[in-house]
């Protein structure tokens, strides 16, 4: 490959195995994709082994409850990062940060689920984006944002929960 005159060099990327199982739930249809492989730059190499979990048709309340008994069953852990970023991060050197919340977005027609979704999707986001940062590095800022996390999370429970009912309160506690 040339840019120009200029050859160019491999800086890294990914490669994967993909083994894909379709599950049928309860009025839902379900893909379960196993990803095994790496992401490398130059000498610099880490494992990936992901299980992504995707809505075909259906009630989204059985993605949530096939996330939740796998969760039980086996030793995993939420990860919003994609494999192309973990290649990118080997590439620059540069280590996990803290993040502070996205906004969220929202608009006068959203209904109130639409709203407690928007709300606990952005409150969990925050969360779990601070995990690499916690885990690589302890840095305390990321301890912090995930303290905030949690309180915003607590807050939507208690201002929704009265308009969710016991059903969806139980099932987000789960």
């Amino acid at each position: 490959k040339l840019i120009g005159k200029e050859t160019l060099a491999d800086q890294g990327g990914t490669k994967r195995k993909r083994e894909r199982r379709f599950v049928t739930g309860r009025t839902s249809s379900l893909e379960i994709s196993f990803d095994d492989g790496f992401a490398k730059a130059g000498i610099r190499k880490i494992d990936i082994r992901e299980i992504e979990l995707e809505l075909k048709s259906g009630n989204a309340l059985d993605l949530y409850d096939l996330a939740i008994r796998l969760a039980k069953a086996l030793p995993l852990r939420l990860d919003f990062s994609s494999k192309a970023a973990k290649a990118f991060g080997l590439m620059t050197g540069d280590q996990p940060v803290a993040i502070k919340a996205k906004p969220i977005q929202f608009n006068r027609s959203m209904t109130l689920s639409n709203l407690a979704t928007a709300i606990f999707s952005n409150g969990l986001e925050h969360f779990v984006g601070n995990w690499p940062a916690f885990l690589e590095t302890r840095q305390p800022e990321s301890i912090h944002q995930m303290r905030v996390a949690l309180r915003r999370l607590r807050l939507a429970l208690a201002l929704f929960g009265r308009e969710l009912g016991d059903d969806a309160l139980e099932t987000l506690r789960a």
